[in-house]
This record gives structure tokens, C-alpha cells and sequence, in this order.
């Protein structure tokens, strides 16, 4: 069965041609008129197949420990900050203002009248409020600051502010990189 599913998400060669020429056309154009045109948009980002499996078996080493299922993964778009540093770690930033994703995984919640419609804002964003040395074993605690406009607001531990567990890849390599490092 899980197959099936597998095979009604997989898409056609020309399909993702189609779509990666279609992005080329129009929203790379939006982006690259970033300062004064000197801006290449990132066209995709590449994750280690290692990475990824290691990620997997996080992710299930999470629902073994707690008990729990993990719905699925959100995969984010997003932009490091023009500066270089975050504010929020003071960690690096190797590439100031370039776009990115990241991966979060997700737990269900109850159903609301749009889910019905749109299954994906049943399963919203989490990160871990650990019960004591073991960062993956813990409450789930949803990420409200990564939540949709949309997404079904029916839900308990809220996170506002206290440190947790973060379960969200990101450091992936982007390609093109910004102009003046090839």
C-alpha cells in the first residue's frame, strides 16, 4: 500500500521540466532584481542522501522514544538574513540574503472545515520540549511562528519562547551560489 502512495506522488521527467522552466520564467526574474540585478536565484538545493536517511531515522528514533507518529515534513521556503550573523544564535552566515529551504518535521491535529479540503494544514510544525537529558524524548510542542494563516488553529502546546528541541534541516548546498563565488 505505502507504494502506491509513493507512486501516485512521483511525478513525469517533463513534468518537472515543465515546472523548473516555468519557475525559470517566472519568479527566478522577480528575484534576481535584487540589488540592481546582480542577483542569480537559487535554482534548487542539494541534500546528502546520507544526510537525508540519517534525518529519517532521527525522525523515527523521535516517534519511538515518545510513543508518537510524526505526520510528515514541511519543507519551508526561506532567506538568510542580510547580515553575517543570525541574531538569534550569532552563528555565520556563509550566504547573506540567499534563499533556502528548511525541513520541519509535523504532528496531526484535528480536522477544521478548510482541512477537509487541504489535508496539509492538519499537520502542523513541531519542535521537542524535553522531559529531561534526552533532547528527542519529550512533549511536542508546536512551532507557532512557522504556522499558515490557514492552518487549523485547534491545538495545545503552543511554544512562546522557551528553548527546545529543534528537529529542522537546513545547511543545505544551494545552487547557483551568489554571484562573485564561482
Amino acid at each position: 500500500m505505502k507504494q502506491n502512495l509513493l507512486q501516485s506522488k512521483l511525478i513525469s521527467v517533463a513534468q518537472a521540466i515543465e515546472m523548473h522552466e516555468e519557475y525559470e520564467k517566472t519568479l527566478a526574474p522577480l528575484i534576481e532584481t535584487r540589488n540592481n540585478g546582480q542577483y542569480q536565484a537559487t535554482e534548487f538545493a542539494w541534500i546528502d542522501f546520507e544526510v537525508l536517511k540519517q534525518y529519517v531515522t532521527m525522525l523515527e528514533e523521535v516517534v519511538t522514544l515518545n510513543n508518537k507518529d510524526i505526520s510528515g515534513v514541511r519543507i519551508y521556503f526561506g532567506a538568510y538574513p542580510e547580515s553575517s550573523n543570525f541574531k538569534s544564535s550569532g552563528l555565520e552566515i556563509n550566504f547573506p540574503g540567499r534563499e533556502t529551504i528548511f525541513m520541519v518535521p509535523t504532528i496531526e491535529v484535528a480536522a477544521s472545515k478548510l482541512s477537509d479540503e487541504f489535508e496539509n494544514l492538519e499537520n502542523l510544525p513541531f519542535s521537542i520540549d524535553p522531559y529531561d537529558l534526552n533532547p528527542l524524548e519529550g512533549d511536542f510542542v508546536i512551532i507557532e511562528k512557522l504556522l499558515h494563516e490557514n492552518d487549523n488553529e485547534v491545538f495545545n502546546n503552543v511554544i512562546n519562547g522557551k528553548e527546545t528541541t529543534s528537529l529542522i534541516l537546513n545547511n543545505l548546498a544551494l545552487t547557483p551560489p551568489p554571484k562573485g563565488h564561482q
